[in-house]
């Protein structure tokens, strides 16, 4: 399929541009890639995140997304469990090893050992489709709580000189 690759020397575009919408809920430093090769279900989710006024961008192909993401640096990824030529876990584990994106995976094929595999690997929350509008910007509300407070961490670890200092034993 050489028509759904993006050539090597340029950047993956995402199917859906980035939007806000005026709403209370949003965060404007807080962005948010989907990926869903549903077209109906990641224009909908989309338009869920851009009515809450988030910077949300969308993905059908799991591979753009991750070399997408890759340069980006979005701080909230939402997958499909399941995706063509890719295994959702291993899309997943790959967000996860980047260590910069909170992920929420939301799939119709969720049982209680793929929370539990996903939650190892690191996925920040878990959801069952159809999630509502409201679960969905519930969860990433709990994500983007806890992402600020993991970047103040890391901002003060930073900051403080004795932080870097090992300590030997």
């Amino acid at each position: 399929m050489a028509g759904s690759m993006a050539p090597k020397d340029k950047p993956a575009k995402p199917d859906a541009e980035p939007g806000f919408a005026p709403s209370s809920h949003g965060d404007a430093g807080f962005e948010i890639v989907v990926i869903d090769d549903d077209a109906l279900i990641l224009e909908m989710t989309l338009l869920t995140f851009r009515e809450a006024s988030y910077a949300a961008v969308g993905f059908a192909d799991p591979l753009d997304a991750l070399m997408w993401a890759s340069d980006a640096d979005p701080t909230l990824v939402v997958v499909d469990l399941k995706l063509p030529g890719i295994e959702g876990l291993d899309l997943v584990s790959a967000f996860c090893a980047l260590g910069r994106h909170a992920v929420i995976l939301v799939s119709a094929y969720v049982d209680v050992l793929t929370t539990v595999d996903a939650m190892r690997l690191g996925v920040d929350n878990v959801l069952t489709k159809p999630t509502s509008p409201e679960r969905l910007l519930a969860a990433a509300e709990m994500t983007s709580t806890t992402c600020s407070s993991r970047r103040s961490q890391i901002t003060a670890r930073s900051d403080d000189p004795s932080a870097s200092q090992g300590t030997m034993m």
